[in-house]
């Protein structure tokens, strides 16, 4: 699978509202806002556009958040505070997983 474009990413703004990368002239991706009615069309575009625009950041902080996540557990067990996290870990491990390449 190929690696993903890097960012940062950001929302252009524009009518068309697509997320495209800084100095770059293509878009990465363009928004739509199915089952928006007209007067939430632009809102719901907008949002979806910032959520697209920080996948990579979002991406970034997750495999972070697991790295120190295992090595807590791998050092104190499972529990966290007297929480299992092992099935929040692999959860984050299987997301994570899923937007990398192979």
């Amino acid at each position: 699978m190929t690696k993903h474009t890097p960012g940062p990413w950001k929302e252009d703004g524009s009518q068309l509202v697509q997320v495209v990368i800084d100095n770059l002239l293509y878009p990465v991706a363009a928004v739509s806002a199915p089952g928006a009615s007209q007067e939430q069309y632009l809102g719901v575009l907008a949002a979806n556009a910032r959520l697209i625009a920080e996948s990579p950041t979002l991406l970034a902080c997750a495999a972070k958040v697991l790295e120190a996540l295992d090595s807590y557990l791998d050092h104190h067990g499972k529990g966290l505070d007297g929480v299992y996290w092992g099935e929040e870990a692999d959860a984050l491990r299987t997301t994570i997983a899923k937007a990398e390449p192979k």
